[in-house]
């Protein structure tokens, strides 16, 4: 089930739910879907889109426990686009996000597989990204971007043993 539901002109709510009864259905039934996407994930996402920046809140949970995959129970994010710095020549771009990752390794039955060994089950994982940039056309013909940013990132992983997924 998909679907996009506009509420107004810069917030949009989309939805992409698959629910499937075992990992062999889209090969068995839909050959043509499963041939561009085999382990078809979920996703509900919000987002709001200003004039300079987007803000969205991403969630994608794992309903098919026989696939492996990460979900992001949520996911935040703050998305400024290129931006003058006043009359200057330069101009502001950057990105921040905070979200939840649950590691949920598959149900494959298949002794020594990630699902029996130890992993990352939860962490909180926070990102964010600015950078300053200088466009400039030099001759009339040659467009060369100067730039300066900084990238940082933390995580606070807990690791388990075992299958981590709570029913």
């Amino acid at each position: 089930m998909a679907h996009k539901q506009y509420f107004t002109n810069d917030v949009t709510v989309t939805v992409d739910l698959n629910k499937l009864s075992d990992s062999d259905v889209m090969d068995d039934f839909f050959p043509n879907e499963f041939r561009h996407n085999r382990e078809p994930g979920s996703v509900a996402d919000v987002t709001k889109a200003g004039p300079d920046y987007t803000l969205s809140l991403l969630t994608t949970p794992q309903f098919n426990e026989f696939f492996a995959g990460v979900e992001r129970l949520p996911e935040g994010k703050l998305s400024v686009d290129r931006t003058r710095l006043g009359n200057t020549p330069f101009f502001y771009e950057g990105e921040s996000s905070v979200g939840q990752y649950h590691n949920v390794p598959g149900n494959t039955n298949v002794l020594g597989s990630v699902a029996d060994t130890n992993f990352v089950g939860n962490a909180v994982r926070a990102d964010t990204f600015h950078q300053i940039v200088m466009p400039e056309m030099l001759g009339g013909w040659l467009s060369v971007i100067p730039r300066a940013g900084i990238r940082g990132t933390t995580t606070r992983a807990r690791p388990t043993t075992g299958r981590c997924r709570t029913a």
